[in-house]
């Protein structure tokens, strides 16, 4: 994705291109297009493009317009032409940033609602010296910024925080949410530094920050279609719209391709979107494939090898193994990493994708993330029952409980209790849906909230919704965790697109009753009807997708020493996060192979603690800062506050 950033201050000196420059240095071995940069008098913006598509390489940045108005973006608009129609605009090519910025002159803020794609920008209003920043609907870009002291800076990148040399203290509820594998949201390892939260935009006015939600998971309104074909084809035509959006004539695009229904699926409808055109085989997307002959639960060679005989073209196969580097740090040519996670096995494997690739230049990858949550991968039929159940049609509810009572082979009465349990907490949480805390972490972090990006929903609210709209929406909010681009790579970091997150798609899924979506005894029914005459038969008739659990216990058990040396005098215990001693003990069975539970949240504080020792003398001196002043909107000399707007 490309580079945006920015200097806004709501007083004192101007910002010149000369401090932007400098901001722009922190990123330049990611900026393989060029660096550039325009200034105000109270703000200023960089952009440091990194061309995918044809249209990004006609645009330049930062664009401004006849009202003084500024814009850097980075994305793709899908509804340009819905856009160009509303706007009266007869350009058949326009400038992305030209539309954008014709949209705002129009509509001011609620155009970020009718930005259809994968993107984030930064927009200053000229005539209400307002800055607006704002990311699409499923969060597919990242979109920073730190105020201090009156001074607001952002940017898509981390390191554009960290020219200067400054260190922020550590957020311990940034920490609390690592370590127990809860939802980060909208925060980073850094007290001080925070996301723009997916679907929303931030006003910034003055010291004023309000927040403010464009749009929601949480879809009301369903749709009733008269027969199961009309569900079908409305499926297909969406689907076939989002794989054509995220792979138009542009840089070539790397899918990825495992043996699940996922991202088959993708690069199916690639293939006949192509062949449709006539396109030959030498035309078709190349693909790369992870696969572990030493996994036993992960032998996906057969169904990867069915998709490469349909289309008549093999891809890249990289063996994943787990076995070396896997609690060591990562080296040290790759720089400081600034997000922890970053181990030397985890390094040797972006090496090894970077050298599978050869002389291709990949800049965009396809990526399967979001089917699984969204089409029934999980064959539960809670959200349904769930629904029969708030609408008191117990006809219903017996009978399809029934089915699925068979179908899962559990007693209709626990199924039946199960229900109303589920039906109660998606109403009633108590606690936002996550994982248990570790024995070993302190009580102080223990008690840190971990409701990061929820839905903020009342229960008025709540009431008003049916239970699968409101498990749809829990389902995105985890979903959204699990993007890689909230996990940079270190070295080459890819565009991914997601399919599966089409703006269009997700509100048609959402509002598709639960029984279209999955059915007893046959996951993802809506998705396997509509499109079974694109698929392999092997992947459409596959009962289960597989999972990795050995590699990874076998890992840390070879590792066992080196994990015990890490955790001798640990950084986390010197921070107070953890207690050194239950850690080691916890850790002993897992180390001998005698038990497997906990394996991730163990794996968690390996990488934690291995990020931390290798940052702990900057670290250390930040969070000694911690107690003379507060980083995120407060300075005791000049106040700023943050609101949510409606």
């Amino acid at each position: 994705m490309s580079i945006i950033f920015g200097i806004q201050r709501s007083t004192g000196a101007p910002v010149t291109n000369q401090e932007l420059f400098r901001l722009a240095s922190a990123t330049e071995a990611f900026a393989l297009d060029g660096s550039f940069v325009a200034s105000g008098h109270q703000v200023g913006m960089g952009f440091q493009p990194f061309h995918t598509t044809l249209g990004s390489r006609q645009d330049s940045q930062p664009a401004s317009d006849i009202h003084q108005n500024m814009l850097v973006f980075d994305g793709r608009l899908d509804n340009r032409s819905e856009l160009l129609a509303a706007l009266d605009i007869d350009d058949t090519q326009p400038k992305d940033s030209v539309v954008i910025l014709a949209g705002f002159n129009r509509w001011r803020d609620s155009v970020f609602f009718r930005l259809i794609g994968e993107w984030a920008l930064a927009l200053w209003s000229e005539k209400t010296q307002t800055l607006y920043l704002a990311r699409d609907h499923a969060g597919t870009r990242t979109l920073y910024f730190r105020i201090t002291n009156g001074h607001l800076r952002w940017s898509t990148y981390l390191e554009t925080f960290f020219v200067e040399g400054d260190i922020p203290p550590l957020d311990e509820e940034y920490a609390s949410a690592f370590l127990c594998g809860g939802p980060i949201g909208d925060r980073t390892p850094y007290s001080g530094i925070c996301a723009v939260p997916p679907a929303h935009y931030l006003v910034i006015q003055g010291r004023k920050v309000t927040k403010h939600r464009y749009w929601s998971a949480l879809v009301e309104d369903e749709i009733r279609y008269r027969t199961d074909l009309e569900y079908e084809e409305h499926f297909f035509t969406l689907f076939q719209q989002a794989v054509a959006r995220r792979t138009a004539i542009g840089d070539p695009v790397l899918a990825q391709l495992s043996g699940g229904m996922d991202s088959t699926s993708i690069v199916c409808m690639s293939d006949h979107i192509l062949r449709s055109q006539g396109y030959s085989v030498r035309d078709l997307l190349n693909t790369i494939s992870y696969v572990s002959p030493s996994e036993p639960h992960w032998d996906e060679e057969p169904f990867i090898a069915a998709t490469e005989a349909q289309r008549g073209k093999a891809g890249i196969h990289l063996d994943v193994h787990f076995s070396e580097g896997l609690a060591d740090p990562a080296p040290p040519e790759l720089g400081e990493q600034l997000l922890p996670g970053v181990t030397a096995s985890w390094a040797d494997f972006q090496e090894r994708i970077r050298t599978s690739l050869g002389s291709e230049e990949y800049r965009a990858i396809l990526s399967g993330i979001g089917g699984d949550e969204i089409l029934g991968g999980v064959p539960t039929p809670g959200p349904e029952l769930a629904d029969y159940l708030s609408r008191f049609e117990f006809s219903r509810l017996f009978r399809k409980g029934l089915a699925w009572s068979i179908a899962l082979r559990d007693p209709l009465p626990h199924m039946l209790l199960g229900t109303a349990g589920f039906t109660l907490g998606l109403y009633w949480p108590q606690v936002h849906c996550t994982p248990p805390a570790p024995p070993w972490l302190a009580h102080r972090l223990r008690n840190l909230s971990t409701e990061a990006g929820s839905e903020d929903l009342n229960l008025f609210t709540r009431l008003q919704a049916r239970p699968s709209a409101l498990n749809n929406a829990r389902t995105w909010l985890s979903m959204q965790e699990t993007l890689p681009n909230r996990w940079p790579a270190p070295g080459m970091r890819y565009e991914y697109r997601y399919p599966y997150l089409d703006r269009d798609l997700v509100e048609f899924l959402f509002r598709v009753p639960r029984e279209q979506i999955v059915q007893p005894g046959r996951r993802r029914s809506l998705m396997r009807r509509s499109l079974q005459h694109l698929l392999p038969v092997e992947i459409l008739e596959r009962r289960r997708k597989a999972f990795v659990s050995r590699g990874p216990l076998v890992a840390l058990q070879a590792a066992r020493s080196r994990i015990e040396a890490l955790f001798e005098n640990p950084v986390l215990a010197e921070l107070g996060w953890v207690n050194a001693a239950t850690l080691r003990r916890s850790s002993e069975p897992i180390l001998n192979g005698r038990e497997s539970a906990g394996w991730p949240q163990l794996m968690r504080a390996i990488t934690l603690e291995l990020w931390l020792q290798s940052r702990h003398g900057d670290l250390r001196a930040g969070q000694r800062a911690l107690s003379k002043h507060q980083v995120l909107f407060e300075n005791p000399e000049q106040p700023s506050s943050v609101q949510t707007g409606p």
